[in-house]
């Protein structure tokens, strides 16, 4: 799938977007694994969460975070 948004129209306000496949079971250790290293793990609406995002319109599961450059 292809998402395509114009800078500033939806809430995560992306910058640069970037998506990494893990297997769903892994996902659920995923906020943890980020807070051991220092990085909050963020929801599709950019607000700290401890669990996945499920975004139904795309059958995906997520967790988003914010790199050094600010990336999400």
């Amino acid at each position: 799938m292809l998402g395509l948004w114009s800078t500033g129209l939806i809430p995560n306000g992306l910058k640069l977007h970037l998506a990494f496949k893990v297997n769903i079971n892994d996902l659920f250790d995923i906020p943890l694994r980020l807070r051991s290293k220092g990085i909050t793990p963020l929801n599709f609406f950019g607000q700290e969460t401890n669990e996945p995002t499920v975004i139904c319109w795309m059958s995906a599961a997520s967790v988003f975070f914010r790199d050094l450059d600010d990336h999400l």
